[in-house]
């Protein structure tokens, strides 16, 4: 039922009244006391919508005068000068609007004024006519413009070519139009030329040969207006001018003739006297077969280089400058010899280092020092007036390098400090090293907080023996300074290899990994629950999703299950069998098809991942980035959850270890370096945050990633 309208002796919508529009009280009560006002009705006040009262706060249409009323809404676009229109489904009120009709009463109740138009929309409306103009005037212009210059076909083409000169000839054959020129010195013959067909396509040629751009304009490949005609014409018509001031004899004349100008500027007084110099040198160069740099050039050639060797290859290649090459730039700025050889010196020992440790910063000197074995190839080199080659206390050449690197805690300074040419190492030998290397650094002015190795038997030995007697130990004393300790731990790169390799080399049909159960959300029982984890379990979930377009473990590959010996060395293909996707596949389609103990094939890997999520967390907001809690930096805090794991995990190493049953474990030395890794990352974190004041540790620093990823190469 239509809403009845409210005004004294009004039929709107009544039943015998006309059928109208009509609109509620305004809410605003300055607006709304002056509505009731105007509608002269006494002792009344407008109440919200109810089921009792659906008619008192309504006033219909036939009260208001018809500019008061919008029927439809419009919007102006002044690109294309238009207004666009569009009817309002239900008609509204203009703001402000006010009841000022009475029908059916006495005149002096009714006001039936039209409102005059307010200065902003006439001012509004004469903007709108005047673009409205302009873009008609617009287009207007551009159809006669497009009249005038564009063709579509070879008929239209041909009676608009009317602004030839007489450099130019044309000549019309079936199916196209030739422009061309002729030049008779020393012969006659077709100097240029433009052969457009009847899709208004163009091909450009210079003595019979197609060009497809002419220096730098580009010649199109399709022209349909005049303008565009006349511009591709202008610059065929400059070739010849161009070859002549390429001619090589012309070239060498014109730039000696620009070094005589120049070189009465060349006067020391004058401000641009260093410009002038550097530019007659380059014009100089210009003239010659072969480059003659002078030596002030090649200082500055020297300098550019060291600053940044990429950005002067970038210069080079970019013929902006003619430099010399960067091997010549090379000769020049060798001013040591940093042969492994000269370093074992005690006057050059750790001499590259130290002349580069006063360009560091303050947050630069906090370090770990990094130690890998690299095999090498053995054969002997001269370089240098020396022969290199040979092991560092034997005659014979060496087949591996000891690379001692030192990655800040701080920033990204990272850089090798020392080499060292073996034949054979014991434990002795390198113990002596590295306790002369980390003095060395500490005398220079570094703080070396910790030791990474690999997993390699002399690398414990080596370190056992800063303590006496030698026995391994997470922390020593430091050998600078004994009030400070000194750590030790093994890189959880290698060790997630190590971890997988085991895994591998069960000696069960299935590949079996025997472990108590890991309690993820509670503490230890005293008889935990025996879990198994056959890899073979991997493969069948591998071979079930081979086919499948969609995958829960797309990481998991063939090449990751079946790694050959070198590819047991890639991290990238442990990291496609510990991930929360294997993971997820074996809870959901594991148990969809009951493959053999996938769920505690899945725990397994879980514990591994989290351990391994925790020691890779590198950059301080990469947990923030993935949304997860374990790849947030390490606190030294009883709440923090990571500490929490890396706490558990080490227990439970333990637990795992001290299992009767002999097989489906880690090797003795996995499992010995994944216990001492665990525990001196926990030792680090303390002492990092309680006597370094570090807010949080990145377990990620204490990798030798960066050592392998340099030589890798």
């Amino acid at each position: 039922m239509p809403h009845r309208c409210s005004v004294p002796l009004c039929k709107g919508n009544y039943n015998n009244g006309p059928k109208v529009h009509v609109f509620s009280f305004p809410k605003e009560e300055n607006l709304c006391s002056i509505w009731l006002r105007a509608i002269k009705r006494d002792s009344f006040t407008p109440t919200s919508h109810s089921k009792a009262l659906p008619f008192v706060q309504k006033v219909c249409e036939l009260h208001f005068r018809p500019e008061d009323i919008e029927w439809e809404t419009s919007l102006f676009n002044e690109e294309t000068g238009t207004r666009l229109t569009a009817k309002l489904k239900r008609p509204r009120l203009r703001e402000g609007a006010i009841p000022m009709k009475i029908p059916n009463a006495p005149a002096y109740l009714s006001t039936d004024v039209t409102s005059r138009e307010s200065p902003i929309a006439r001012r509004k409306r004469k903007e709108e006519a005047a673009i409205q103009a302009a873009v008609a005037k617009d287009i207007g212009d551009k159809l006669e413009y497009q009249l005038q210059n564009n063709f579509t076909n070879l008929d239209e083409l041909e009676t608009k070519l009317g602004f030839l000169d007489s450099f130019w000839s044309v000549k019309r054959r079936e199916g196209s139009l030739q422009i061309y020129s002729i030049s008779e010195y020393p012969h006659t013959k077709i100097q240029s030329s433009l052969i457009i067909d009847t899709g208004c396509a163009v091909k450009a040629f210079i003595n019979s040969v197609e060009v497809h751009s002419l220096v730098e304009y580009k010649i199109p490949a399709v022209i349909n207006d005049i303008k565009s005609l006349e511009e591709l014409l202008r610059h065929l018509k400059n070739t010849d001018l161009q070859e002549q001031a390429t001619d090589p004899s012309r070239v060498i004349f014109l730039l000696q003739f620009a070094i005589t100008v120049l070189s009465l500027l060349k006067n020391e007084s004058y401000k641009f006297f260093s410009t002038v110099t550097m530019i007659c040198e380059q014009l100089h160069l210009m003239t010659l077969k072969r480059p003659e740099y002078s030596p002030d050039f090649l200082i500055f050639s020297s300098l550019l280089y060291n600053c940044s060797p990429k950005g002067y290859n970038f210069l080079r290649s970019t013929n902006y400058m003619m430099l010399p090459c960067y091997s010549t730039v090379r000769r020049l700025t060798i001013s040591q010899n940093l042969s492994p050889a000269v370093e074992q010196n005690a006057r050059t020992f750790l001499l590259y280092v130290k002349n580069k440790f006063k360009y560091l910063s303050k947050s630069d000197i906090t370090v770990t020092l990094m130690i890998d074995e690299i095999h090498i190839k053995p054969y002997y080199d001269y370089k240098g007036g020396s022969i290199v080659g040979s092991a560092y206390d034997r005659t014979e050449a060496a087949t591996s390098a000891f690379v001692f690197m030192i990655n800040s805690l701080f920033s990204g300074f990272k850089d090798v400090v020392h080499i060292l040419p073996a034949k054979s190492m014991t434990a002795g030998n390198l113990f002596t090293f590295i306790k002369q290397i980390i003095i060395g650094l500490e005398n220079i002015g570094f703080r070396v907080i910790c030791v990474l190795t690999d997993n390699n038997a002399i690398n414990q030995k080596a370190m056992s023996h800063f303590s006496l007697p030698p026995k391994p130990s997470v922390m020593y004393e430091h050998p600078a300074d004994n009030s400070r300790p000194l750590f030790f731990m093994f890189d959880s790169v290698h060790l997630l290899k190590c971890i997988r390799n085991n895994w591998i080399n069960q000696r069960d049909a299935d590949k079996n990994m025997i472990f108590p159960e890991f309690p993820f959300d509670s503490t230890f029982h005293t008889a935990p629950k025996i879990c198994n984890a056959p890899f073979a379990t991997l493969h069948k979930l591998h071979n079930l999703e081979a086919d499948s377009l969609l995958r829960y473990a797309y990481k998991l590959t063939s090449k990751a299950l079946n790694p050959s010996s070198l590819e047991r060395q890639n991290v990238s293909l442990a990291l496609q069998i510990f991930n929360e996707y294997v993971i997820e596949a074996l809870l959901t389609t594991g148990k969809e098809h009951c493959l053999p103990n996938s769920v505690d094939a899945a725990n397994y890997i879980k514990v591994i991942y989290l351990w391994w999520t925790i020691m890779n967390v590198k950059h301080p907001h990469k947990g923030t980035r993935l949304h997860n809690k374990y790849a947030t930096p390490l606190t030294y805090n009883v709440n923090d959850e990571k500490y929490i794991f890396l706490q558990k995990f080490h227990s439970w190493l333990d637990l795992w270890n001290n299992m009767t049953k002999t097989g489906g474990k880690l090797s003795r030395e996995t499992f010995t370096a994944l216990k001492h890794t665990t525990n001196a990352m926990i030792e680090i974190t303390k002492y990092c945050v309680e006597k370094l004041k570090m807010k949080y540790v990145l377990p990620g620093k204490f990798q030798t990633d960066q050592l392998e990823n340099r030589f890798g190469k």
